[in-house]
């Protein structure tokens, strides 16, 4: 993570730093958390806040700093239609290095009303059972 981040072009994220007040984290060290925690499905702040502290990995990609959640909340707040541009090219490079392949993702998310019981539910072999009666039955439907 460290070195595709580092490839990364934050021209955008450092030219919005604050002069006035307490000095800011490095915005390529909150880049570098916060794709590291989104790549393992950690969205909360508080989450990553938390890891900051306690997980070795993150201590790593922080540089053992431990922002505060509200702290990694208003970076992502401030800066989401940069960081969407830079998570991705972090794609297009992780792609381009074989580490990731890419495709198509979809996901259904119909809901149906399940209505079954011991009695409607069937094993393999009582369905291959039931069909071959049908076609006893009606021979000239099941060709």
């Amino acid at each position: 993570m460290n070195r595709v981040v580092d490839l990364l072009d934050i021209r955008e994220l450092t030219s919005q730093e604050k002069i006035e007040g307490r000095p800011a984290y490095h915005p390529r060290m909150m880049l570098k958390i916060l794709i590291y925690a989104y790549s393992q499905k950690m969205p909360s702040s508080r989450v990553i806040a938390r890891r900051c502290a306690e997980d070795v990995v993150f201590m790593g990609l922080s540089g053992t700093q431990k922002p505060d959640f509200r702290t990694i909340s208003d970076f992502r707040k401030n800066n989401i239609k940069v960081l969407k541009k830079l998570f991705k090219q972090v794609v297009q490079i992780c792609h381009r290095s074989g580490m990731v392949s890419l495709g198509l993702v979809a996901i259904d998310g119909t809901k149906v009303k399940a209505a079954t019981s011991d009695y409607g539910a069937k094993t393999k072999e009582a369905l291959e059972g039931s069909t071959q009666s049908c076609r006893g039955r009606y021979p000239k439907i099941s060709g």
